[in-house]
């Protein structure tokens, strides 16, 4: 018995495996459940007892790249000297990992039109907002600022990461990693209370 639990949770792993290169190299669209089965050495029935659909594998993976990114990024906050240090590593470590192959593809460019607005914006904020506003509480702690703008205050701060990511990863004209992190930089001093000049 407990090989056979062993055997399936392999085979599930290998599945998801070659269906995330599958993915990344040739997009959802072109990517089949033939082409998936057979670079797992598994049959079409094999995949479809494990999910039960192609879209659903693909929720799947995209479920796991966001955790692992969201995980990487809490690890380098970690590494901060104080609250603002580790939010701008956080930030600076969304928008470099962000632009790795496969999230960036099946995440951000692929991600939404595969999942429906509503679905991808849900996986996206159901871990990045929660390190986000974990983030802007630490940078306020002291301004007595209520729940609402708190909550609002993560909300933007996701938005600015989000759409730099997009813009990077589209390669939009005039848009850098660095210029880019100046501006959120600039942005959550100003929301910590500190004096920002020029």
């Amino acid at each position: 018995m407990k090989r056979s639990v062993k055997d399936a949770t392999e085979t599930r792993r290998r599945i998801v495996e070659v269906a995330q290169k599958l993915f990344t190299d040739k997009g959802f669209a072109a990517t089949s459940i033939d082409q998936i089965a057979k670079g797992a050495d598994v049959t079409e029935g094999a995949i479809f007892h494990y999910f039960k659909s192609k879209k659903r594998l693909y929720h799947e993976i995209v479920e796991g790249l966001q955790r692992e990114y969201d995980n990487a990024v809490r690890a380098e906050a970690a590494k901060g000297t104080s609250a603002m240090d580790a939010i701008l590593r956080a930030s600076r470590a969304s928008i470099t990992l962000a632009r790795e192959k496969s999230f960036s593809r099946l995440v951000m460019l692929d991600g939404p039109a595969v999942l429906g607005e509503a679905e991808w914006r849900e996986l996206d904020s159901s871990m990045g907002l929660l390190s986000a506003e974990m983030g802007i509480r630490a940078i306020t702690a002291g301004q007595d600022l209520p729940d609402p703008m708190i909550k609002s205050m993560s909300v933007m701060l996701l938005g600015m990461l989000n759409e730099t990511i997009f813009a990077l990863v589209r390669k939009q004209p005039g848009v850098t990693v660095e210029s880019s992190l100046a501006v959120i930089e600039r942005t959550l001093r100003m929301w910590a209370g500190d004096k920002v000049t020029g």
